[in-house]
This record gives structure tokens, C-alpha cells and sequence, in this order.
């Protein structure tokens, strides 16, 4: 056992010699409790030297105290003072700090950092605080925070807080692998620059990490001055980009211009989203642009945002490995799009293409989400937007799955592939008695078809599948009016006729005959159905297309 807990043994035993009864009962003496105290106080040292009253340059005994701490391996407690710093201060490895707060001195630096590691393991950081202290002209997007952790692994930070003015981030987390962070927040942080045209402020950034795990993280409250503009716009909650196999738990943004960004050319690989609130944001609420492959979102909720809830856009550049595929979101939920005025398309869930490889994003699928408008003028016009395509030639659609919009003002969805085909004529077709016939829908009209399952130009008698899965295959034929002999129809599948897919009628005198028939079916991507009839009136027999149908629809997977 370790020295305190021998010692609480020893001070607090049972019996005056240990383990023996008929010794007689001990009781504490007071001495061997206060060396308790003792060797409590030396498992712990605390920045000496220091005034920490926010206004003493504290620099020295803050770098020094550091070391010291490290070196021995105890915790450094900063007693809840605050610490005025100049420049940027280092985090050597295996740093132990807990209850301290920092104040920086000389904000007036594109790269001020004023906690920064750089490439070292273990940092182990509990309820410390950072002041930026600056005017809102100072720092840079790319280089300036107020907590910088590079490179290393093995990290533990947890009660992180940053705010004060200046562009740049929070709190930036770069390069950092097999590490877990709790409690991260950055507020109330704004930027001057009237002219500004692009991102300026970006309350936590997660960049080019791996297995890595960030729970609860809060942004709230970045502003600026862009002239003409709300004062949130170019300002980020929380980024992440280039990060494998990284978790996001109960993130949670208000107040900002996009809410959480899943961006960047290095794309986010197997990055996984859970639960979480965001809310008033200028722009987007969770946006995952320009590259991503892999990503999940579960369970996470969108409130009053300006353009979209949720959206996914391809590449804005070329040449990237991932563009924006295999992305599933799981019951997400996105109310009041377009409250707070911001001009634009307003739209619970989205898929935008981008400027290049505009059949990206692919792959891209909302199950049970729903969007909401519970306003009482509402501004969402669509729950669910697509702008790309199906790309049939690799099986990558983006589909919805059992997800609902309320109170819309356009339409529920628009421009989603959904497996579904439902095909009928628009001319009569001669078929000859006693002779087998395959119907053509070659001027047919696709009531639906979702994912280009049918082609009026090739092919047009049949219906291919795109998508593995069960599905429901349906026909219904109408011959036109004769009394002699029987009607029938067939569902073939490859070319093949499939037993019990078929229906034989007498035939009625004075109207049309119309036979029915229909199958569920296992499919695989490119197999194809198609309808095969015949009539035995004796002569040539037209089928009215148009009161004919051929349909076939998903039913689900294996």
C-alpha cells in the first residue's frame, strides 16, 4: 500500500498491536493524525513564488513551479488563484495541474497560445481556466488560443474553461491520439474586424486527432463585427477535422455562427457524434463539408438555425481521397429552421453538392429524423433536401428511412433515392394471341422512381434493381375489351418466370380484362424484373398501358 494509506492504517487500527485482540483496543492518537496531513500536503506542491492576484506578472514561478512539478510527478495545485502570464507558457510532460486559473498579459500576437504543449505525452489538466485578455484585433484564426495542445498521447484534461476576446480558438487540440477529454468549454470570445469575409473565431478545435474521445463539450457566445452582418456570422462552435476514430458526446452549442463543423481537406474518418444540443446559429447547426468518410450521428439535436439543421456538402476542392460518403444520421431532430431571419434556403436536412465531384456527397442516409417548425409563422420551407443524384453505378444513394417533416411550407422532401418504382404507359401495345408478350414501357410514365430503376431507352421492360433488399414486386395488365379466351400475366426475374408470380382471368365481354400479379422478392443490385402476358382471343389483342402498371418497392434488407 502506499505511505498515506499505511499511515491511516497505522493511526486508525483496531487493536494496539495490530492483528491481536487480547492487545486492547487502540484509540487514534493525535500526533500520528496530523503526520497524516503531513503526507498528504507532500503529494501535492503549489506555484511558488507567485503572487496570483491577476495583476503580478507571475511568469517566472508559473514555468518554474511547472518543471517542478513534472519532475516529481505530483499534482500542482493552483488554489484557485489567477495567475497573470506574459507570452505563451509550456506544458512539459507529464504535467499534473489542477485548480488554476491564467490570465494573459500580452495578447497582441497572431500566434499566442497561453498554455501550450508541443509533441509531449501524459498532460493531465483538472479545472483550469484561460483569459485571453484580448481586444478582439489581436490573434489568428490558424495560430492563436487560448489552451494549444500538440502532438503526444495519453492526455487527460477534464473542467477546461477559455474565453476572452481575439480570433483564433478556445481551446485547439491538434495531433493528439489515445486520449480523453472532459468538460471542454470556450465562451464568450469576439473578433474585430469589420471587413472580415470568412471564419474568424472558433470556439473548440479538434484537429487531426486519433482514437480520441471528447465528452460534453460547450461553445456559447462568439461574436464579432462583420459589417452588415449578424454579429455571430464567421464564427464556429466546435471544428474537427482530420480526426480517426474520434467520439463527440453530448456536444453542446448556442450563439454562434455554425454550430458544429465536421470539415477540412484531411476529411473525418469514423468520427461518431452522440446526442447533444445546438441551437441559435447564424448559418448551419452540424454541417459536415467538403470531405468525410465514415461519420455517424446519432441522436443529436438542431434549434433555430439560419440556413439548415444538418447538412453535408462535397468537396470544395479537388483532388481529395474522401469527399463526403457513407454518412448516417440516426435520429436527429431539427426544429424552427429559419427563425431568426437570415436570408437563404431553410431546410431541416440537407445534401448539397459543392464545386467539385458533384456526385458527392453519396451514401448519405437520415433515419428516423424528423424536422420540425412548431413556430406560428413557419420558416422551414423543406424537411429534407437532396441536390446529388443517384450514382447507380456503385450502389451509393442517399435515401430516407422512416423519417417525418411538420409544417413545412414546400414540401417534406425533395430529391431523395428511395428504392421505389412505379412505372405505366402512355400508348396501347398489340399482342398476339396465343403468344407469349413482354410488355415495354418504352413511352412509359415513372410515376416514381427514385433511383433510376427504369430507363424509357433501355431496357424499357424492365425494372433493375439498385439497392439489396427485399422488395415487392406488382403488376396489374388491362387488356382491352373481348369476350373470347383467358388473360394472363407473369413476373419473371432475370428473364426467368417465377412460380406462383402469375394470374390467369376469363375474359369479360364489353369492358376491358385486367389481371393482376405479384411477389416479394430477394434482389440483388442489377437484377431486373419485368411483366410477360398473354391472350388467346384469337386475334391481335391491344393492352392499354396507360391503365397498366409495373411496380416494384423496398421492402428492407436481409
Amino acid at each position: 500500500m502506499g505511505d498515506i494509506a499505511d499511515a491511516f492504517d497505522s493511526a486508525f487500527r483496531a487493536y494496539n498491536t495490530d492483528g491481536v485482540p487480547a492487545s486492547g483496543a487502540h484509540k487514534p492518537v493525535k500526533s500520528d493524525i496530523r503526520n497524516i496531513g503531513d503526507l498528504i500536503e507532500d503529494e501535492f506542491g503549489y506555484i511558488n513564488g507567485a503572487v496570483g492576484d491577476a495583476t503580478a506578472d507571475d511568469t517566472s514561478a508559473v514555468v518554474a513551479s511547472f518543471a517542478a512539478s513534472a519532475l516529481s510527478g505530483k499534482w500542482l495545485d493552483g488554489q484557485n488563484k489567477t495567475y497573470a502570464v506574459s507570452g505563451n507558457v509550456s506544458l512539459p510532460a507529464g504535467l499534473k495541474l489542477r485548480n488554476a486559473k491564467f490570465k494573459q498579459l500580452t495578447p497582441n500576437s497572431t500566434t499566442r497560445r497561453t498554455l501550450v504543449s508541443a509533441g509531449v505525452n501524459n498532460l493531465s489538466l483538472e479545472n483550469v481556466t484561460v483569459d485571453r485578455n484580448g481586444t478582439g484585433a489581436q490573434g489568428s484564426l490558424s495560430d492563436a488560443a487560448g489552451v494549444w495542445i500538440s502532438g503526444g498521447s495519453g492526455h487527460h484534461l477534464r473542467g477546461i474553461e477559455v474565453f476572452g476576446d481575439g480570433k483564433g480558438s478556445g481551446i485547439a487540440i491538434h495531433g493528439t491520439s489515445d486520449s480523453s477529454y472532459y468538460d471542454l468549454y470556450a465562451h464568450d470570445i469576439d473578433f474585430d474586424e469589420p471587413g472580415a469575409t470568412d471564419d474568424r473565431v472558433q470556439g473548440i478545435w479538434l484537429n487531426g486527432n486519433t482514437n480520441c474521445s471528447f465528452y460534453s463539450p460547450r461553445a456559447t457566445r462568439l461574436k464579432g463585427n462583420a459589417t452588415g452582418l449578424p454579429d455571430t456570422r464567421y464564427t464556429r462552435g466546435i471544428c474537427v477535422a482530420g480526426s480517426v476514430r474520434c467520439t463527440i458526446i453530448d456536444p453542446k452549442v448556442s450563439v454562434v455562427d455554425q454550430g458544429l463543423d465536421a470539415s477540412g481537406s484531411a476529411g473525418n474518418v469514423w468520427l461518431t457524434v452522440l446526442g447533444g444540443h445546438i441551437k441559435d446559429c447564424c448559418t448551419f447547426g452540424l454541417k459536415i463539408a467538403n470531405s468525410g468518410w465514415g461519420v455517424t450521428v446519432i441522436g443529436t439535436v438542431a434549434m433555430d438555425c439560419g440556413w439548415a439543421g444538418f447538412v453535408v456538402s462535397g468537396p470544395a476542392e479537388s483532388g481529395l481521397t474522401y469527399k463526403g460518403e457513407d454518412i448516417l444520421f440516426l435520429g436527429c431532430k431539427a426544429y424552427n429552421i429559419g427563425s431568426n431571419g437570415f436570408a437563404g434556403a431553410h431546410i431541416g436536412f440537407r445534401i448539397m453538392q459543392a464545386a467539385f465531384d458533384l456526385d458527392f456527397p453519396k451514401g448519405i442516409t437520415f433515419s428516423q429524423c424528423e424536422a420540425h417548425d412548431t413556430q406560428n409563422t413557419p420558416t422551414m420551407q423543406y424537411g429534407f433536401h437532396c441536390e446529388v443524384g443517384p450514382d447507380t453505378t456503385i450502389g451509393k444513394f442517399n435515401t430516407l428511412n422512416e423519417c417525418r417533416s411538420f409544417r413545412h411550407l414546400t414540401a417534406a422532401s425533395l430529391g431523395f433515392q428511395n428504392f421505389n418504382c412505379l412505372v405505366r404507359g402512355s400508348s396501347t401495345q398489340a399482342v398476339a394471341t396465343a403468344t407469349p408478350t413482354i410488355v415495354s414501357f418504352q413511352t412509359g410514365n415513372e410515376d416514381i422512381d427514385g433511383c433510376e430503376m427504369h430507363s424509357d431507352s433501355t431496357n424499357p421492360e424492365r425494372i433493375t434493381i439498385q439497392k439489396r433488399g427485399y422488395y415487392r414486386i406488382h403488376t396489374g395488365v388491362a387488356f382491352a375489351a373481348n369476350a373470347t379466351g383467358f388473360r394472363r400475366v407473369q413476373i419473371r426475374k432475370g428473364g426467368v418466370n417465377i412460380p406462383g408470380a402469375n394470374r390467369s382471368v376469363a375474359a369479360l365481354g364489353g369492358t376491358q380484362t385486367s389481371a393482376q400479379a405479384e411477389t416479394i422478392s430477394f434482389c440483388l443490385p442489377g437484377q431486373y424484373f419485368d411483366v410477360e402476358v398473354e391472350q388467346t382471343s384469337g386475334g391481335s389483342l391491344d393492352i392499354s398501358r396507360p391503365d397498366s402498371s409495373f411496380s416494384a418497392f423496398w421492402l428492407g434488407d436481409a
